[in-house]
């Protein structure tokens, strides 16, 4: 520790040429082949024995910067030789640098009982000996280095020179290779053909003659933002137009119940199950043969954490998030009922239409009561079919017969009984269109039940669960039950974790951000595709 220190001290006053210079004093040299062989012999401290001396230790501390322990009793370079071998040559050892033969027993043997109380027990006191100034100048010299070394700073260089090698790695190719790397890749995208390392590499060297090889192809992809992970890309939410257009109007009407103040909630379920804990931990590498130990005596080490079990009994949980908390009252935890087997399917096989309508007679008025004088309460749930049970099923143009005629009757409309398929349906599709069309005419049980309270129902476009609030909430409550959770936690013990305050900060403002940007960005395309219009127009009416 105290070398390295001293190394330290040296670097931080400077000084590594200066003593590197004085190692190359002939004095130097001759003073230590004097003393190979005179271990016995009290050697005189000269100036030039101290320059060569702080020189040999700064010199191989400036290159290896070793860790404490290599130091004290041991060589000073990994690779040194025994004793017996290093100073039975003469010669050989004049030819090689000396500080690879370093070693401090040898330091001691040369100085002998002058090394006791001496300026060596303190490199400090070395430095400022050395360099003719204070003492307490080179500890606080000291002390300012140390402070860069803190764990904020080493994480502040580590991302500079991450940032650093991304440069170096960017800069072996131009700009518009990197853009033919790009385009190539989203063309794989769009024409979803999967590609590894070596295929990707085939391809640039027949599109410009890529001159790398395969590890640095990975590295300028690192170095590009590109990344080997889970797909999670859903091109429903951004390719069919009825989903634009529903995401757009979502967007539009949400933003106006931002500005107008309105109480807006969100509800969602999640699943959780028996024994929710890591997948993966610490444990023995090879821990076959520890497995076999421990079956042989329980005496034995365990060999490592018990597996995580995906199995067992599964629980929805259900809640509300407010813009400050969960709603009180609003958690509710439903235990599957179904074979082990089905539950890993589709959780909706256990929370099904019933039972979602049976939560919302208890949540709404709880929500209808949480909301602030003179702000109107809005409960923002999501498109799953489940939520969306309709008072009267309105048919459509396939619909069989008996609905049809059903249908009819429900409203009150007359007709022949002789009347075939068709003829109803041209009856049922004249009534529709007078009465405003399908999307009028359907209304859900939830969204009638919420009036009778003053709550407004609003609904997510498909696909679009990023827009949910409650989602960040349920990746934290997951998150909370993996390190937390035990593999043999019975169900009312996870329910118990469920009861977990998840923080919410920064969570509206990460959805209001989001709903920003993709209007921003759907009013940009719209403003583009409306100049490409006009621009036509005006090609027509120069042209006629």
């Amino acid at each position: 520790m105290k070398f390295r220190s001293l190394a330290l001290s040296l670097r931080v006053f400077g000084v590594k040429n200066r003593l590197l210079q004085a190692n190359q004093n002939e004095s130097v040299k001759d003073w230590r082949t004097a003393h190979i062989h005179q271990e016995d012999a009290p050697p005189t401290i000269s100036s030039v024995h101290l320059t060569w001396l702080v020189s040999s230790v700064a010199q191989f501390h400036f290159s290896m910067m070793l860790p404490p322990k290599s130091v004290i009793g041991k060589p000073l370079l990994r690779n040194t030789k025994k004793k017996s071998q290093m100073f039975t040559d003469e010669e050989r050892l004049l030819e090689k640098d000396p500080v690879k033969h370093l070693e401090l027993g040898l330091i001691k043997r040369q100085l002998g009982e002058q090394a006791a109380n001496t300026i060596f027990n303190n490199p400090n006191n070395l430095v400022a000996l050395f360099l003719g100034v204070g003492f307490a100048t080179v500890e606080r010299k000291v002390a300012e280095a140390l402070a860069d070394t803190t764990p904020k700073d080493i994480r502040k260089k580590e991302k500079q020179m991450k940032k650093k090698n991304k440069k170096r790695v960017l800069d072996l190719i131009t700009s518009s290779q990197q853009k033919e790397i790009r385009d190539h890749i989203e063309a794989c995208y769009i024409s979803d053909s999967n590609f590894t390392l070596h295929s990707l590499l085939i391809d640039l060297k027949e599109k410009f003659s890529f001159p790398f090889k395969k590890s640095t192809l990975h590295k300028i992809l690192q170095a590009m933002n590109i990344v080997h992970k889970i797909k999670t890309y859903n091109p429903m939410a951004s390719a069919r137009y009825d989903l634009i257009g529903w995401r757009a109007r979502y967007l539009k009407e949400i933003a106006k119940m931002r500005e107008s103040g309105v109480f807006i909630t969100y509800f969602d379920e999640t699943w959780i199950f028996h024994g929710m804990t890591k997948r993966k931990g610490w444990v023995t590498k090879h821990k076959s043969a520890y497995e076999i130990a421990r079956m042989g005596s329980l005496k034995n080490p365990v060999p490592g954490f018990r597996a995580a079990s995906d199995k067992g009994i599964r629980a929805i949980v259900l809640a509300v998030l407010t813009e400050s908390s969960i709603l009180p009252g609003s958690i509710e935890v439903i235990t599957s009922k179904r074979p082990a087997s089905e539950q890993l399917l589709d959780y909706h096989k256990t929370m099904d239409s019933d039972a979602y309508k049976k939560y919302m007679e208890l949540i709404i008025p709880l929500v209808a009561a949480a909301a602030p004088t003179g702000r109107q309460a809005v409960l923002v749930i999501d498109n799953c079919p489940i939520h969306n049970k309709p008072l009267l099923k309105i048919p459509t143009k396939s619909s069989s017969k008996s609905v049809l005629a059903q249908f009819l009757n429900a409203q009150g409309i007359a007709y022949d009984l002789s009347l075939t398929r068709d003829a109803l349906w041209k009856e049922a599709e004249i009534y529709i269109n007078a009465n405003g069309g399908k999307t009028v005419m359907t209304k859900y049980e939830v969204d009638e039940m919420a009036k009778q309270f003053g709550v407004k129902i609003l609904r997510l476009p498909p696909y679009h669960c990023c827009l949910n609030l409650i989602e960040l909430i349920w990746s934290q409550l997951k998150t909370y039950l993996r390190p937390h959770g035990k593999v043999d936690n019975k169900i009312d013990v996870v329910c118990f974790f469920t009861t977990f305050k998840g923080t919410i900060v920064n969570t509206i403002e990460h959805v209001v951000n989001v709903e920003s940007d993709l209007k921003t960005i759907m009013d940009a395309e719209f403003e583009e595709e409306l100049q490409k219009n006009e621009d036509s127009d005006d090609d027509e009416d120069d042209l006629a």
